[in-house]
């Protein structure tokens, strides 16, 4: 699976996106971030087996995440009924969740 984000805020400058997956990097002023959101992330994408990157295309900026796929099995959630309506519970944490992306 690839996601994949685009923005139009003009790319990330070349000596940032050389350090952005870095912890504690950040280009806020002191006190107003800590600089570990891309570097949680990419520890997470990574522990999933999968990976994340930035590049810059034109004048926008990219991240694309690639995961691999998983494979169908008895315990993965199959009933989506009310999922996403107020109140409603999220699938077990403890359980797969497939995304069927209805194209195969």
């Amino acid at each position: 699976m690839v996601i994949t984000v685009t923005d139009t805020g003009g790319g990330i400058a070349d000596d940032v996106i050389e350090r952005i997956f870095n912890s504690f990097f950040t280009t806020k002023p002191v006190g107003e971030g800590t600089g570990l959101g891309l570097a949680v992330a990419q520890n997470i994408v990574t522990e999933m087996k999968g990976s994340i990157e930035a590049a810059n295309t034109g004048t926008d900026a990219r991240f694309q995440i690639t995961l691999p796929a998983l494979e169908p099995d008895a315990d993965m959630v199959d009933d989506w009924s009310g999922v996403g309506e107020p109140g409603s519970p999220l699938p077990a944490a403890s359980s797969p969740v497939r995304v069927d992306r209805g194209d195969h």
